[in-house]
């Protein structure tokens, strides 16, 4: 089964989940519907870039996060080092990152928040109010402040926190979000950092919303998203750079929708239908143009004045994230011919190789006695014996009006490979093997948060029992 049918059938069972009125026997049907199909892709967990973060104190530093643990350069590229999962503290997700502009890697965990410390090599998880909650999506307030919404199932609660640069404790921020309101994702504006956004599920007939704050949390204004909700839940893809209360929202369905506000989401405008799964959105840090991409689509850009989507390349990514450098785009061992991380430099129109799976170094160079000198050697002897033998970069297709060529190493970053890897967008690679790509990291969130709500609701039916 493909990925789109797959997600269609898992779209049409949610649906019927939702006809039944007992709120218990509803979140089971959907988390037994969820927790089906996910056994069904998590099968085929290929190594795969989903996150691309470039440190705002030293853009030499990119922390890549993927599916088997996340990849850091402290030389713009030239070097790429791995902090395996168990160093990290989790196994088998794919948690949103931040980075800080001291350094430190900050990653939302199924049970708090873990930072980095020692360059990468000792890794603590968040002590205090914060400790055992899920913290479902982490970005910066600020380039020293890492900010975070966490989601209690027994509460129906969804909070936004904020991490202490000097202290490194977190602290709520203003008050909770409107009960039974879950938080899928959390942005901040750039150009005011008292404003934030929530993307998420809303209480009523469960439909997407858009929870707005002013004033760092203390009050939340909630405003609809049209036509998102349970089946096609609402993610937070890109933050205008320079326009206050502009944003784009992305649908995590098949065929994926890329919805725009200018009035911090009081209209919505909907700007671009994918064929497929819409894996990254960027938008160009002067706000002029916006980039969008996946498996069938791509990578399609626009102009921020018209949204007149062309198609620019037929690299396939699986996230992009567009900075005064340049163009970082992540990869797929297969559809992206064993790219990990492709960088442009002319605006989406070439993508060369900045790093292919089969150069990562192994685990990052750390003192034994540290979590990555202590859990990273095992897992990477049996994870080399794939990357190793990936082949990287060589073309299988040329891309959309003026894909042809390739472009330079980063700029300010380090050398790139000299391979363009303008390939091309079909569901299997130069290798013949036929793709079947596990859930999503918007699934797994999705799916998890679905978990929390059902062991909430039995825990608590326990206890009434025992009452």
């Amino acid at each position: 089964m493909s990925i789109e049918s797959m997600q269609q059938s898992t779209m049409w069972l949610v649906v019927g989940c939702r006809r039944l009125r007992a709120p218990f026997w509803w979140l089971l049907c959907i988390g037994l519907v969820l927790a089906a199909t996910r056994d069904a892709s998590a099968n085929g967990k290929f190594p795969e870039a989903g996150q691309v973060v470039v440190d705002p104190g030293d853009p030499n530093h990119l922390v890549v996060r993927t599916t088997f643990g996340v990849l850091n350069t402290t030389d713009g590229g030239s070097n790429w080092d791995l902090i395996c999962e168990s160093a990290m503290g989790y196994q088998d997700v794919e948690p949103p990152i931040a980075v800080t502009k001291d350094g430190h890697i900050v990653a939302g965990l199924f049970e708090s928040a873990t930072v980095s410390s020692e360059a990468g090599c000792g890794w603590s998880k968040a002590s205090g109010p914060i400790e055992k909650l899920y913290v479902v999506d982490v970005t910066l307030r600020d380039p020293e402040t890492a900010v975070g919404i966490t989601f209690e199932a027994e509460q129906k609660r969804t909070r936004y926190w904020k991490r202490d640069p000097s202290t490194g404790s977190w602290d709520q921020l203003g008050s909770d979000l409107p009960a039974g309101f879950i938080g899928l994702t959390v942005d901040v504006d750039p150009t005011n950092p008292s404003r934030v956004y929530l993307s998420g599920i809303g209480d009523v007939a469960n439909d997407g919303a858009l929870a707005v704050s002013d004033d760092d949390g203390s009050t939340w204004d909630m405003r609809a998203i049209p036509d998102t909700g349970m089946s096609a839940p609402p993610f937070i893809g890109a933050m205008h750079p320079t326009q206050g209360g502009a944003l784009f929202v992305r649908t995590a369905v098949s065929p994926g929708r890329l919805l725009y506000t200018d009035d911090a989401g009081l209209s919505w405008q909907d700007v671009y239908q994918g064929q497929g799964i819409l894996r990254g959105l960027a938008v160009s840090p002067d706000g002029t143009q916006v980039l969008v991409g996946g498996e069938k689509d791509g990578v399609q850009r626009a102009s921020l004045s018209s949204f007149n989507f062309a198609k620019v390349s037929d690299f396939v990514p699986m996230c992009l994230k567009w900075t005064e450098t340049g163009v970082y785009a992540c990869g797929h061992i297969f559809l992206s011919q064993g790219v990990a991380v492709a960088h442009s430099t002319d605006d989406g129109d070439t993508f060369n190789a900045m790093l292919c799976m089969k150069d990562v170094r192994g685990p990052l160079q750390c003192p034994a006695d540290s979590a990555v000198g202590q859990l990273c050697g095992d897992p990477w002897e049996e994870l080399n014996k794939t990357l190793s033998k990936t082949p990287c970069g060589e073309p299988v297709g040329q891309g959309g009006a003026g894909s042809a060529g390739s472009a330079g190493g980063a700029q300010g970053g380090g050398p790139a490979s000299s391979s363009a890897v303008s390939t091309g967008g079909a569901s299997t690679g130069s290798c013949g093997c036929v793709v079947v790509a596990r859930s999503r990291p918007a699934a797994d969130r999705a799916f998890i948060l679905l978990v929390i709500l059902l062991a909430g609701l039995i825990g608590l039916g326990r206890k009434r029992r025992r009452s």
